[in-house]
């Protein structure tokens, strides 16, 4: 009987162990990259240090916390691309830019 204990404590710790290592995704927030909602600041470089941040944690959640976030224009990336039903003025400013790689 204790055998049949200490193996089912086992499989059951085993069961637990891999399920919290599947189901932990990471979850990233902007401000851990210093990024303050409702500073009214250009939130382009504080993003953009986060969206690589979950590309080194593929699987991860990126988080903004309640607020109001500015992207200014100046600070865009301009790039080309294309896209239906739009003008075809190229370059495009974009706030960030997401490829298809990312998501």
């Amino acid at each position: 009987m204790r055998t049949f204990l200490s193996l089912k404590t086992c499989l059951l710790s085993a069961l637990l162990l891999c399920a919290n290592s599947i189901s932990a995704s990471k979850i990233i927030s902007v401000s851990d990259f210093g990024l303050k909602p409702d500073s009214r600041i250009n939130a382009v470089p504080f993003i953009q240090k986060a969206i690589d941040a979950c590309k080194q944690h593929p699987g991860s959640t990126l988080v903004f916390p309640k607020g109001r976030y500015d992207f200014w224009a100046q600070h865009a990336i301009e790039k080309d691309y294309y896209e239906t039903n739009t003008y075809d003025v190229n370059p495009k400013i974009l706030a960030v830019l997401l490829s298809r790689s990312m998501i």
